[in-house]
């Protein structure tokens, strides 16, 4: 009964992890003729064979220039933990940014609307992102930041290069677990730290990264854009259940990396999943 009871409360808790995932769906199914490579992975990858991608420094070179921007990006916030007020406002400039940004990029590709009416429909979401996160809470924070999460990620996710991605997510795993076992995410574990707006989501009793999200997203955007629809699925299997098994063994720690499991769980699924067709 215990056992009932503990994974329904998780089931509960993978709330924003299931809405990210369903929003990374319809942003990434949004059909886009051509994106550039995003500006955190500048390098461009050669291509060839896999031996010569494997090779290839690109890749390598793009993801130690997005580990080093988590890496100082961590650094700040456990400075800032003890000065809340300033935390609070980066972390509203930032999703403030993420949204306005994305829903731009969006409303262009979607529609035929004037440049100055989407700069306004942009403000609008914008604004509704900033007061469900900080003002209302409950669900529809989780609808805000999910939508924030996804709409970036699921750009990142089907713009990177192929073997950029792989690396990255693979990378990314590594140093979350790192970074909360030994480095500067361990503080997050302290008992006086709180709630975090703008970089931590609040629900049914735990709190998930922003950064998770992100990269929740940018898997499913990637394995669904590059590797197919049934790939995509398998990878969203992987993320939820990767996010289940995170969920039980934060239910005994304080803290707990959410990258590890699901999202080398997902790529595995996923590419599994490319041997059925």
């Amino acid at each position: 009964m215990g056992d009932m009871a503990g994974l329904k409360d998780n089931l509960k808790a993978a709330y924003p992890v299931a809405v990210t995932l369903l929003m990374v769906w319809v942003f990434t199914l949004i059909p886009v003729e051509h994106q550039p490579q995003p500006i955190i992975t500048p390098i461009p990858e050669t291509g060839g064979s896999v031996e010569e991608a494997i090779l290839d420094p690109a890749p390598y070179f793009n993801t130690l220039i997005v580990i080093a921007v988590m890496t100082v990006g961590g650094v700040v916030v456990v400075v800032l933990l003890r000065r809340p007020s300033i935390l609070k406002i980066l972390g509203t400039i930032l999703i403030a940014i993420t949204a306005y940004s994305t829903t731009t990029y969006h409303l262009l590709i979607l529609t035929q609307t004037p440049l100055w009416a989407i700069l306004i429909m942009a403000g609008l979401v914008t604004s509704w992102v900033i007061v469900a996160v900080l003002r209302i809470g409950g669900w529809l924070a989780v609808l805000a930041s999910a939508y924030v999460g996804s709409s970036a990620g699921a750009i990142i996710g089907e713009s990177i290069p192929y073997w950029t991605a792989i690396i990255l997510i693979l990378a990314a795993s590594g140093y979350d677990l790192l970074a909360v076992s030994i480095g500067p995410l361990k503080a997050l574990g302290r008992p006086d730290v709180g709630s975090i707006p703008g970089f931590m989501v609040d629900f049914a009793g735990m709190s998930i990264g922003m950064g998770d999200l992100f990269f929740y997203s940018i898997t499913q955007s990637f394995t669904l854009t590059r590797l197919g629809v049934l790939p995509g699925f398998f990878a969203a299997l992987g993320v939820f259940t990767g996010f289940l098994v995170t969920a039980h063994l934060a239910s005994k720690r304080k803290i707990v990396a959410g990258l590890p499991i699901p999202l080398p769980l997902s790529l595995a699924l996923a590419f599994l999943a490319t041997l059925l067709h």
